[in-house]
């Protein structure tokens, strides 16, 4: 019976944070994309934002529902009269566990393949939106660090050290980027001294400050599995085994976040926005720290940290409670 008030407030909560990760995930996605979409690939680029999004959404809507919840029933005396009966905060641990290890699991499931496909369903509109430009005559196009306009039929182009000119040009879509594809033009350098004339020529562009490369966090776990077996051959794997592990960690450091609102929400010391958002802010702040010091620490330093941060907010929440 505790439970139908708190996941009823979790998925109105949850809902909520949802539709604001969404649109503000959309409104970053469009401030990086080279070029303003077209309707489709704008609907495309919000289902990616949702899908992003629902990795926050999903703990923050359970923590919320279950603070809002809780203290509910202390605001409606309803604890006070469970307590009159005998039944104290340790009883409230199978129900609240169940809760909690239901949204770990879905939250694992987000973070291991739903979150990644959808960022890389954000990268790949983007592309697919470059490549429906069409440079006309006398507008200036810019694709990431390349400009292209057209003057009486022949396209003008710089990006980087490079200029020069084509007649005829096309674009297809590459991994993180686009290809331009030139043919009959000519070449030089920015400063003129290197000159060259060209049949064919293909010009890879990155866009969205890719480098180049897929992110590790557009990877799902399979495929990023097997770009470790690459990265460790080159001995920069560190940061990646690093975002796979932390899959699985937060959604971990979840179960005793949660069990730590029991006692927190029922005293009444503490706002509901606080409650939640202390331990979440104290976890992240763990993990943006330990993404920057991975690669010294290593793995098993950056996860006890991280670990060490929601386990102390555990104990602080159940210290001293006389209600337990």
């Amino acid at each position: 019976m505790v439970l139908v008030p708190v996941a009823r407030r979790a998925a109105a909560v949850g809902a909520l944070v949802w539709l604001v990760l969404a649109v503000g995930g959309l409104g970053q996605a469009l401030l990086v994309s080279a070029v303003v979409p077209d309707l489709d690939l704008l609907v495309r680029m919000f289902v990616g934002a949702a899908g992003a999004g629902a990795s926050l959404a999903l703990p923050l809507g359970a923590l919320g529902g279950l603070a809002s919840g809780l203290r509910q029933l202390a605001d409606d005396r309803a604890w006070l009269g469970l307590r009159a009966l005998g039944v104290g905060g340790r009883a409230l641990l199978p129900p609240v566990g169940g809760f909690l290890v239901v949204v770990a699991a879905g939250w694992l499931g987000v973070t291991h393949l739903g979150e990644p496909l959808a960022r890389a369903t954000l990268r790949e509109a983007r592309i697919a939106a470059v490549v429906r430009v069409v440079p006309v005559e006398g507008r200036v196009v810019a694709l990431g660090a390349w400009s292209a306009a057209v003057e009486h039929g022949v396209l003008h182009f710089a990006g980087g050290e490079w200029r020069g000119k084509a007649a005829s040009w096309a674009l297809r879509p590459a991994l993180t980027g686009v290809v331009v594809e030139l043919r009959d033009g000519e070449i030089l350098s920015r400063d003129g001294a290197s000159r060259a004339r060209f049949a064919t020529l293909d010009m890879p562009i990155s866009l969205g400050g890719s480098g180049g490369k897929v992110h590790a966090s557009e990877r799902t776990t399979p495929d990023l599995q097997r770009q470790l077996a690459v990265s460790a051959a080159l001995g920069r794997d560190a940061y990646e085994r690093w975002i796979l592990w932390k899959r699985t960690l937060l959604p971990l450091c979840f179960l005793p976040i949660g069990l730590a609102v029991p006692p927190l929400a029922l005293r009444g010391r503490w706002p509901l926005l606080g409650l939640v958002g202390a331990p979440v802010g104290l976890v992240w702040g763990a993990v943006r720290v330990a993404d920057q010091s991975v690669a010294g620490v290593g793995l098993p330093g950056v996860t006890s940290a991280v670990c060490a941060v929601a386990l102390g907010w555990l104990l602080y929440a159940w210290r001293g409670w006389r209600d337990a």
